[in-house]
């Protein structure tokens, strides 16, 4: 594998209407032998240096121009963007309700296993958020025009009403839901399903394992059977609902591309943000039943987003572009994150993934740092690294 002369890293910077490009090369640049300009197109940035030629599409167009150079390894330009940006950031969830056409086919990702046979769904619905039955109660406490002790009696078990804190969508058979990251189904529509207790064969017998568990237990893995890739989880507590992650699996017959472990992460980021207000996160694992106790000597992943909404290139990893999140991550011991969550001051939010997600997260942020112009990747002890965004 040949090393590139060039590296290059083009952001554009939307708040200020500016593309900003960094290039590091191999060997200071000589002006006298090294060029750089944006071609007329206003898109395209092409440096020639030591005998090659590096192309990049930039992130916005640019007015045509030739580059300044002076003899450094390290050169940055800025410059005013010329037209509207490339990339329609707006879209947050992918695979929302009207992405899935109705009487589609599930399958494993991995091996195409078939997991819902096509004409099972028949309607796909999204999910509220994840807040909704707190917004209710709380409008239903603060609700105008209601008399001081009106509905005293009604209002003794708000948790208990069907918005309430304790009510839970189910899901219901031949309907397909759909949130941020899983897709929620009915155990009667899915096929050749694996779960992680595997002395725990059928429903009723999961059920009582299930009701006998902690209180916190979300539920039980679940693996393909046909190539033990983990696709999801159930939880009994919504009558044995089975959730499969979008990054797991493939749905017959959309017209959108099929959502990456990053599109989902970052969703979820985002939409954590405009829950709470916060923009810190710590990311801890979905524990299954199976071999589940205290884990204090584990590192958990934590993550501070500086902006939700960029459009970035690089090169030599010409692929990796598009929109994206710009994000500072770093591990802490549990026992810092659990501190950080348990005080009462904490601006930081507990988001919930499986564990070889996570790791697979972190991999991808480690990739994404090594993008990045090397002077650009740390801040004090936090790394910089780059999620990207769902796009049709």
């Amino acid at each position: 594998m040949t090393t590139s002369p060039v590296q290059l890293y083009a952001e554009l910077l939307g708040n200020i209407r500016q593309v900003s490009i960094s290039a590091s090369f191999a060997g200071a640049a000589d002006p006298t032998k090294t060029t750089a300009e944006i071609l007329p197109d206003g898109l395209t940035l092409r440096i020639q240096h030591i005998g090659q030629t590096v192309v990049l599409t930039l992130p916005g167009r640019v007015a045509a121009a030739e580059l300044p150079l002076h003899p450094d390894v390290n050169i940055v330009w800025r410059l005013p963007v010329a037209g509207p940006p490339l990339i329609n950031n707006d879209d947050l969830a992918p695979w929302s309700a009207p992405d899935l056409p109705p009487n589609a086919r599930v399958s494993c990702r991995a091996c195409d296993a078939e997991i819902v046979t096509a004409s099972t769904l028949t309607t796909w619905k999204d999910l509220p958020s994840d807040n909704w039955a707190e917004m209710m109660e709380f409008w239903h406490c603060h609700k105008p025009d209601t008399k001081k002790g009106e509905e005293k009696d009604k209002d003794n078990n708000l948790a208990d009403r069907g918005y309430g804190a304790n009510s839970v969508i189910a899901a219901e058979k031949g309907i397909g839901f759909v949130d941020l990251t899983t897709l929620l189904l009915s155990e009667e529509d899915c096929l050749n399903l694996l779960f992680s207790v595997s002395s725990v064969d059928n429903a009723s017998d999961r059920e009582t394992v299930l009701l006998s568990a902690p209180a916190d237990l979300r539920g039980l893995n679940i693996f393909c059977q046909s190539c033990r890739a983990q696709i999801g989880y159930l939880t009994i507590r919504r009558q044995q609902s089975v959730h499969l992650f979008k990054w797991q699996v493939s749905v017959s017959e959309t017209t959108t591309t099929a959502p990456s472990i990053s599109d989902c992460v970052a969703a979820t980021l985002i939409a954590t943000i405009q829950r709470t207000g916060s923009s810190k996160s710590l990311i801890l694992p979905i524990y299954e039943l199976e071999g589940r106790h205290s884990r204090s000597d584990e590192n958990v992943l934590q993550i501070w987003v500086l902006n939700s909404n960029i459009s970035y290139a690089a090169w030599p990893s010409s692929t990796k572009s598009g929109p994206a999140i710009k994000l500072l991550y770093k591990f802490v011991s549990r026992n810092d994150a659990d501190t950080t969550l348990d005080s009462l001051n904490s601006d930081v939010q507990e988001i919930n993934l499986p564990s070889e997600t996570i790791a697979a997260m972190a991999s991808l942020l480690e990739a994404s740092t090594g993008l990045l112009p090397e002077r650009e990747r740390w801040f004090r002890e936090w790394k910089i690294g780059l999620l990207e965004r769902w796009r049709r």
